[in-house]
């Protein structure tokens, strides 16, 4: 981003940065927003110089001339190219939300921090941010080349709306570009509510051994039943009469679910032909 005056649309398709010195630079286009805004992107493919440290700064300028007027501008302006270092770890690696706490960050050996340029003419060096994912994100400070200084950023909600959540810290060395591959640091926040997550893993857990029982006692009652109704559709017995006559009958009964009144019905019915054949012979 490049803040400055006179940025207006005749010019704007011919806007241009330049970085580096005559002897070593790079051009890339650029995109005028507003009448005091404009935006380019850092070429990817610029050469350092031999033996350069893990950043070097770089004389910067724009232009919307035409390349033989040497439309280009010439100031103080520097602009940075580094080598993002890899952070380690982060030191508490845990919080309570509700409060402010400030957070170190540690880099790799071998990797390094680096104070940030100054971000305006009174030399304010706060461009370093940190980001905690969707917490946000809060002002980074120098300590040494291997120490950072992070302050928890302002959580939205109560302490009560959270229980525990884990996030990975990263942080901008300009203010803008994170890198989230190379951070290993991470920082949970402890909130004073409770593990919804956990309690609906219990109440699923319970609904589900509850279903498992009603089927296991559901089948088991028709296992039961297959195995006792033979016994209960085939069973017979007999019955005793006695007549008006003092005379003993004897008569057996099944109990086929319906077919005891066609049994009896039959053994009436032969009852009946020998009594009739009895008649008939002179008993």
């Amino acid at each position: 981003m490049v803040v400055g005056k006179g940025f207006t649309e005749d010019i704007a398709n011919n806007a241009r940065c330049k970085f580096g010195v005559d002897g070593n630079y790079a051009v890339v286009n650029a995109e005028v927003l507003d009448y005091t805004r404009l935006i380019c992107r850092s070429p990817a493919d610029f050469l350092l110089p031999e033996n350069a440290d893990e950043q070097i700064s770089v004389p910067f300028g724009i232009a919307f001339g035409e390349e033989e007027n040497k439309p280009w501008t010439r100031g103080t302006w520097r602009y940075r190219f580094y080598t993002q270092p890899s952070i380690e770890r982060a030191e508490p690696e845990e919080v309570k939300i509700g409060r402010f706490a400030e957070i170190y960050l540690f880099a790799y050996d071998g990797d390094k921090f680096f104070e940030p340029v100054p971000q305006s003419k009174n030399g304010d060096t706060t461009g370093i941010l940190c980001q905690f994912e969707d917490f946000g994100t809060s002002m980074g400070m120098y300590i040494n080349e291997t120490t950072l200084l992070c302050v928890t950023p302002h959580i939205k909600g109560r302490p009560e709306d959270y229980y525990r959540e884990t996030v990975q810290v990263t942080v901008a060395m300009n203010g803008q570009d994170f890198n989230e591959v190379q951070s290993d640091a991470y920082v949970t926040f402890i909130g004073q509510g409770s593990d919804s997550k956990l309690l609906y893993f219990i109440i699923a857990s319970l609904l589900i051994a509850l279903l498992i029982i009603a089927c296991y006692m559901c089948c088991a009652s028709l296992n039961l039943f297959r195995l006792h109704a033979p016994e209960m559709s085939h069973k017979a017995y007999v019955v005793s009469l006695r007549d008006g006559n003092g005379t003993t009958r004897t008569r057996a009964s099944l109990d086929n679910y319906g077919l005891g009144g066609r049994a009896r019905s039959s053994q009436d019915g032969r009852g009946s032909r020998g009594a009739s054949r009895g008649a008939s012979r002179g008993y």
